[in-house]
């Protein structure tokens, strides 16, 4: 029979840990609307458009899309982190399953999305990886974060729902973004022009134009890539989770 004081000790032990374990544990913070920027990466005019932009796609029926800035993950690791965010604030309708989740640790300098089970046939993990890999990481790294989270969230709307105009829903002219995309593809070795050009438009998103957008998808466009370098973001990419 073991020894009381064995015992004594080993459920002290037990409940060291259990007590370790509960004070690094995430603080998964409200869910107070489609961004949560606790990170404080956005402007007050990027917050805006964005939540207009996202709560307009959800009254179409469209996905639940929420943006999650926070300032360090408390010891978790950003794929724990964002599954225990998923998982309080149980994003999309049940039946549906459509809930994203675009978070963002600062302080690690990490990014992840976390794609519903129903959307996970229109937006891919591959997909969801690539947006953070080649559109996202490179204005981040350019100190850019306000326009790599809107141009994120931009593209994660428009493949989610392929159906939908997307681009009225940010504000955008869908003739003139086209035709940026198509021009960016032949003109890389232009850089530090597009990096003025993206100067320009970044000031007129700051007056509550469309230029953040677009110029934020052109400079994105033009420097993306998969490798980071010490100073980069790390890779995200998507996970599926239950609504």
């Amino acid at each position: 029979m073991p020894d009381r004081g064995c015992l004594r000790q080993c459920l002290a032990l037990i409940l060291i840990l259990g007590t370790t374990q509960a004070a690094v544990a995430f603080d998964v913070p409200q869910l107070t609307g489609p961004v949560v920027d606790r990170a404080g990466l956005l402007t007050p005019a990027t917050e805006q458009q964005i939540s207009t932009a996202l709560r307009a796609l959800r009254d179409q029926g469209g996905a639940q899309i929420v943006v999650l800035t926070v300032p360090d993950l408390e010891g978790e690791t950003i794929e724990q982190a964002s599954i225990q965010v998923v998982d309080a604030w149980k994003l999309g309708s049940e039946k549906a399953d459509n809930g994203v989740l675009l978070m963002v640790a600062s302080k690690e300098r990490r990014m992840r999305i976390e794609v519903g089970q129903g959307l996970e046939g229109n937006l891919p993990d591959a997909y969801a990886k690539r947006i953070i890999d080649e559109s996202m990481t490179p204005l981040f790294r350019a100190g850019n974060a306000d326009q790599g989270i809107l141009v994120g969230v931009y593209q994660i709307a428009q493949r989610a729902h392929p159906d939908l105009d997307v681009k009225s829903l940010f504000g955008s002219d869908s003739q003139n973004w086209r035709s940026s995309q198509r021009k960016s593809r032949g003109i890389s070795s232009f850089i530090p022009i597009l990096f003025l050009l993206f100067l320009l438009f970044a000031g007129r998103s700051r007056r509550g134009g469309m230029g953040g957008l677009l110029g934020g998808l052109l400079l994105g466009s033009m420097i993306g890539g998969r490798s980071y370098g010490s100073g980069g973001f790390g890779r995200g990419g998507g996970g599926g989770f239950g609504g």
